[in-house]
């Protein structure tokens, strides 16, 4: 009877133990299966979380060495900086170019101060320099000054810049291929000037304003080329054009449908397999039950 007895007792001990054990791994699995589904909001979570931190500590000052190493060599490397902005055309290589030039510019003033620079840092240090030499040429190109408004002193780095912006004319990219045929074809005027005689004016020609300037700015001449040259491109092309890009668009939303029945197949098989481990569970407390009121039974009868 002792023996039986203990026989039982080690026998409930194991059940206990398995129902632990699978409680155990049930809520382990729960758990990863809720973190394989937010994989992709955790992420984002992570990268939000990542920029806010940028934003909240961003880079400390500049020293002067750094700041003279940056003129100096967004001096050397205008152009590639100038064409690789909107106005400057956005091209390509020279963007590639520029993005070597920043690692480059970082790596270099990382050893020369005290703080570790990123290219998007010194990128930024950049437009700031930029945005104060801009604002410095804009007074200095106005007839007359409000009395109420500061004059605009630049340091010696930004002072590099406005001399190096000032002396320097930056040729155009090379033009595309209906730019230059309308070169070939014949000189363009640009009229954005001259004063057209309408009917009451009997084709007087206007006396010559002094005040203006004899030609537009290359920026604004290298925009009326491109607006030219997008009127003589034929309709065809750009139905063309709009087409690639809604066949593009539909073969994308296709695959985010096809990933998203990936999605739901994988959850409706996630929630079966919970649903039967959570019959597993109940059917084993049952058994769990029986076997306690077995023992309390063999208790009350040997007692």
């Amino acid at each position: 009877m002792c023996d039986s007895f203990i026989a039982d007792e080690m026998r409930r001990i194991e059940l206990e133990e398995q129902l632990q054990s699978l409680h155990n791994s049930f809520k382990q699995e729960e758990n990863d299966g809720s973190v394989h589904s937010n994989l992709e909001g955790d992420l984002d979570l992570d990268l939000l979380q990542h920029m806010k931190k940028r934003r909240e500590y961003p880079a400390g000052r500049f020293l002067k060495k750094e700041l003279e190493y940056i003129a100096e060599t967004y001096c050397n490397n205008y152009e590639t900086f100038y064409h690789s902005t909107v106005n400057g055309g956005k091209d390509k290589d020279a963007i590639a170019r520029k993005k070597a030039l920043l690692n480059e510019m970082a790596e270099h003033i990382s050893t020369l101060g005290e703080e570790h620079r990123t290219p998007e840092q010194v990128e930024q240090k950049i437009r700031d320099e930029l945005k104060r030499v801009k604002k410095y040429m804009a007074a200095k190109n106005q007839t007359t000054f409000p009395m109420n408004r500061r004059e605009i002193v630049l340091s010696s780095p930004q002072r590099m810049i406005a001399d190096m912006i000032e002396r320097t004319v930056v040729e155009p990219i090379k033009p595309k291929s209906s730019e230059q045929n309308a070169s070939e074809d014949g000189v363009v005027v640009d009229t954005s000037y001259v004063d057209v005689p309408t009917a009451s004016s009997s084709m007087e020609v206007s006396p010559p304003l002094f005040n203006r300037q004899t030609a537009s700015p290359p920026h604004i001449r290298k925009k009326k080329r491109r607006l030219l040259s997008q009127r003589e491109l034929p309709l065809n092309q750009f139905e063309d054009y709009s087409r690639h890009d809604f066949e593009f668009v539909k073969e994308k939303r296709r695959l985010l449908e096809d990933d998203m029945k990936y999605a739901r197949a994988k959850l409706e098989a996630v929630t079966a397999e919970r649903d039967y481990w959570m019959a597993k569970i109940d059917v084993l407390d049952l058994e769990r039950q029986y076997w306690m009121r077995e023992i309390e039974r063999t208790l009350h009868n040997r007692h």
